[in-house]
């Protein structure tokens, strides 16, 4: 195909809206900006490209208590962040651990500690309940989406949805609003100061900051993430007493987790499901490696895709109780997240998967015979696209070493949770949300460097990032300017761990 540019002339567009902080993307992060910028007084609005709040994070079951305790039941993430999804457990639909465990943590002095978080975070001991699966003890992704937009409501932050950001608002190299685009129409959104909470740093960019794209620093061999991307599909109907049957027969064909959980019998995951407990199941390499003989289409069906034409390959599915299940695919080779032709590819190459992996469950795991897929989620879940050039970018030495910054704003644990929970978490200093060479924008989760990546995280970055944004514009000042120490006690006043 020939390549060419596109030259696109000037053009006058009606600024619609005015606020005094505008944030890009609406999940987690964008919330918690958006609403703790609210809490300091100032006013705030949301540009969401969906119909409603949640972003990624609401399509998938991945929100679980291990992003925010330490392996002493001591919170690390708290402020916003932790509200959220406090409240979202508060409405029901949610695994047993959140219904039970956050009011206990942490324990009263003295007291004995309610359970032992054991293998690496991936299970817990309760003293009276005996083996939870920790790790995916998650949060019901609709009541999510709920919570989301009442805390939004309650603070009065405006929604702008179904609107994509189609560009930055430039004076000079200060961003003074965003672009937008709805139904064919270009509109303008202006702010004192933005906020990016896209996940790939897509304001950011615009407003022409410079970026790295992980893919091509993964194949430098300076990043372990290489474009990854994936999907949950929602299963109903299992019957998991006939799963468990199986499993009770060839203890040899599965396990808890997927790597790094502690052995479990089968009589266990049935008290864990019995009391609300998600369990993540793999293995059943025998009945896969039928299926792939039978069908040599469900060779892409599985982990482990260095194996998938071997019997080494192996399932993983989430019970989640009532019959429910949750499958992830995820893509079969290392993409540029950030090309498009390349990321339509495989983001239509992970819908087939998805069906083809129910197909094979439907026909050769006990317990799904009868079962019917619900949908897939509406977005394909990424790491790994951009790292915006921030005025400081943390390292893996900074996490292991449990690194302190006198311009900390925000403690999390993310997906090292087995190196840094000694730590208490890690700490994030302001200067990783201070994109360099453009005044008024602050980024958020993912671009914000290679280690802010699971969903507690993210939001943590956000909340940090909007307090400084509502202070900063209600002192007519650029958050490069700010009183870090008036940030720190502002975000500590809205119970933020630092």
């Amino acid at each position: 195909m020939r390549q060419e540019n596109w030259i696109e002339f000037r053009r006058t567009t009606p600024v619609v809206l005015e606020a005094d902080v505008v944030v890009v993307g609406g999940g987690p992060a964008g919330v918690a900006a958006a609403v703790g910028a609210a809490r300091v007084g100032a006013s705030a609005v949301i540009v969401e490209r969906d119909g409603w709040l949640g972003g990624q994070a609401a399509d998938i079951f991945s929100i679980s208590p291990w992003q925010f305790i330490d392996e002493d039941l001591n919170w690390v993430v708290g402020g916003i962040t932790r509200e959220i999804f406090l409240r979202t457990a508060g409405l029901g639909g949610c695994d047993y651990l959140w219904e039970t465990v956050p009011g206990q943590i942490p324990p009263p002095e003295g007291a004995e500690k309610p359970f032992e978080v054991i293998g690496n975070g991936w299970a817990a001991q309760h003293e009276a309940e005996g083996l939870l699966h920790w790790r995916d003890a998650v949060v019901e992704p609709q009541s999510l989406r709920f919570a989301l937009h009442q805390m939004c409501d309650e603070a009065g932050v405006r929604l702008l949805l179904d609107s994509t950001v189609a560009g930055a608002m430039m004076e000079e190299n200060r961003i003074v609003g965003v672009l937008i685009e709805f139904r064919g129409q270009r509109f303008g959104i202006r702010g004192r100061v933005v906020v990016d909470a896209t996940g790939h740093g897509d304001v950011a960019v615009q407003a022409g900051c410079y970026a790295e794209n992980y893919t091509t620093l993964a194949r430098q061999g300076f990043t372990r993430s290489r474009g990854y991307a994936g999907a949950h599909s929602r299963v109903c109907n299992v019957n998991f007493e006939e799963t468990l049957a199986y499993m009770r027969g060839r203890p040899d064909q599965w396990r808890l987790g997927w790597g790094g959980a502690p052995e479990a019998t089968a009589d266990q995951i049935a008290a864990m499901v019995r009391l609300g407990n998600t369990v993540t199941i793999s293995g059943f390499p025998e009945l896969r490696w039928r299926a792939v003989q039978e069908n040599p289409e469900y060779r892409v069906v599985g982990r482990r895709a260095e194996t998938l034409e071997t019997p080494e390959g192996h399932l993983v599915f989430s019970y989640h109780g009532d019959g429910l299940v949750d499958l992830w695919s995820r893509s079969r080779k290392v993409i540029d997240l950030l090309d498009p032709v390349e990321f339509s590819e495989i983001e239509a190459d992970i819908r087939k998967v998805h069906w083809l992996t129910q197909c094979l469950y439907r026909g050769y795991i006990p317990g799904f015979q009868n079962s019917h897929m619900l949908g897939v989620a509406t977005h394909v879940g990424t790491a790994s696209s951009r790292r915006v050039a921030v005025e400081y970018t943390q390292t893996r030495q900074d996490l292991t070493e449990g690194t302190h910054y006198d311009d900390v704003v925000g403690r999390a644990i993310g997906h090292d949770w087995h190196v840094v929970a000694k730590y208490r978490g890690f700490e994030i200093p302001y200067r990783a949300l201070l994109p360099k060479g453009v005044d008024g924008l602050l980024v958020t989760g993912k671009s914000a460097g290679e280690f802010i990546h699971c969903v507690a995280t993210v939001a943590c970055t956000g909340h940090a990032a909007g307090v400084a944004a509502g202070l900063a514009a209600r002192a007519s000042r650029t958050p490069r300017e700010l009183d870090v120490t008036l940030l720190q006690n502002t975000l500590l006043g809205q119970g933020a761990v630092l």
